[in-house]
């Protein structure tokens, strides 16, 4: 899938460990920094948001421009 552009966002799908781990890293960000949650084992060891559910489905990356 191309990257999708609509003004100054871009949306597309991650392709590599980089771009998952930058996904997980800000879900964590979000999720334990943010909303307060409590982080536990690997994703408490990674500062990253890692589940079962990783491997299985796609994963996008948004990216903001400044116009």
């Amino acid at each position: 899938m191309d990257p999708i552009r609509v003004n100054n966002l871009e949306v597309r799908l991650a392709h590599s460990v980089a771009d998952l781990n930058a996904a997980q890293a800000l879900r964590y960000q979000i999720f334990y920094g943010e909303m307060g949650a409590f982080p536990t084992g690997i994703s408490h060891e990674l500062k990253r948001d890692v589940d079962g559910f990783d491997q299985i489905c796609d994963h996008r990356r948004w990216r903001g421009y400044r116009s």
